[in-house]
């Protein structure tokens, strides 16, 4: 467990199954979770459910029991702003495979498909390279649709999960393998319990009695500004090496996303540097 203690006697999971219905939504003690009906059928569809059903329920601590000075106390009437927005989710994400593993319920391998296919898309974003996650989680409540959000702007959940990954490698390597970056939430659990609320600077502090560090560097390069995780390196840490594996298969990607049904398609999104602007710009268009 990361936490000590639990902030529940009693914890309820709501599932809705039916026929037109997405999401989910953490509460004090409680989560309703929406999909559809036969979503437990395939392997991979009750991978999806119980990966969700683990992340709602690390929003128990994560979120209901402490978070952001941002969003405390909630203000319902106007927009609750916070540049660690990718602590809040991110790192909920990065935690939620990792504890269905531990349990068991999840194999070694089903967890690093899903830590490669984040890798990959990672890769494959080019708003990576020109937003921060401190960015995102302010923007969050004006994100833009379209080309601009696809070629401009990263996702709080998917690289919040990569930021904590890069986060927890650096606890774990400043402490000499003593504390890692689940430390990190049980301290703000411990001190920073609702109503209270926590800054960057209060992360930073913790990270650094942890470590023994300054971290503020490194929340410029990898917080504040766009960062480029260099893979290789990183997951060689933990004896891990990135291959394409013994029977790659080969995917073509247009670069461009569509809209529309039938014959009323429409040219939705036009990917910064892939091969569809490319056609474009040679098409004259």
């Amino acid at each position: 467990m990361i936490w000590d203690g639990y902030p529940f006697e009693r914890y309820v999971y709501m599932v809705h199954a039916t026929n037109g219905a997405r999401g989910a939504t953490e509460h004090l003690n409680s989560t309703v979770i929406q999909l559809p009906r036969f979503n437990f059928r395939e392997r991979e569809d009750y991978l999806r459910f119980i990966s969700t059903a683990s992340h709602e329920f690390i929003h128990t601590w994560n979120v209901k029991a402490y978070r952001p000075e941002g969003l405390v106390p909630y203000d319902y009437q106007n927009e609750n702003m916070s540049e660690l927005l990718w602590v809040a989710e991110g790192s909920t994400s990065y935690f939620q495979n990792q504890l269905l593993l531990r349990a068991g319920v999840i194999t070694a391998k089903e967890f690093f498909k899903d830590l490669s296919q984040r890798v990959v898309l990672n890769q494959q974003n080019p708003g990576r390279d020109t937003q921060s996650v401190a960015e995102a989680s302010l923007g969050q409540w004006s994100s833009t649709w379209g080309d601009y959000a696809v070629n401009h702007s990263v996702n709080i959940y998917s690289e919040g999960y990569l930021a904590s990954m890069a986060l927890d490698f650096s606890v774990i390597q400043e402490s000499e393998l003593a504390h890692s970056y689940r430390d990190v939430h049980k301290a703000l659990y411990q001190n920073f319990k609702i109503p209270m609320g926590y800054n960057v600077e209060d992360v930073q502090n913790i990270l650094t009695t942890l470590t023994g560090k300054d971290y503020q560097p490194w929340w410029q390069e990898f917080v504040n500004q766009p960062f480029s995780l260099d893979f290789d390196q990183l997951l060689s840490q933990a004896g891990l090496i990135t291959t394409y594996g013994d029977k790659p298969k080969s995917k073509v990607d247009t670069g461009m996303g569509l809209s529309g049904l039938h014959n009323d398609l429409i040219l939705a999104t036009v990917a910064k540097n892939g091969s569809s602007l490319a056609s474009w710009i040679k098409c004259g268009r």
